[in-house]
Formats: C-alpha cells, sequence, structure tokens
C-alpha cells in the first residue's frame, strides 16, 4: 500500500519549485509533517503481537 508520505516526498521538490512562492509557511509546514509522519523523527509507533511478534 503506498502511502500519501511516499507520494508527497516523491513529488516535494517538483512541487515546491512550482508553487512554493506562493505556499505560505502553513503549507511548507504541513509537507514536512506529511513526509515524516510515522517515522523516528516523528515518534513513530510501531505495533506488533505479543504472540507471535508480528
Amino acid at each position: 500500500m503506498i502511502e500519501l508520505a511516499t507520494i508527497a516526498k516523491g513529488y516535494q521538490d517538483q512541487l515546491v519549485s512550482q508553487y512554493g512562492h506562493t505556499m505560505q509557511a502553513v503549507h511548507h509546514r504541513a509537507l514536512r509533517q506529511i513526509i515524516s509522519c510515522h517515522t523516528p523523527q516523528a515518534g513513530a509507533m510501531l505495533y506488533h503481537c505479543d504472540n507471535c511478534g508480528a
């Protein structure tokens, strides 16, 4: 399953170069947060089964 963060990271440079001059600071921040979502820098949560570890 592809994640929004993967898409955002793949197109970030193109998006910023094309629309960066019209994007507000809050938009740049949201893009960074989407990309870092569920990563160690964002405090990723990992779940596993106590029985089998999956």
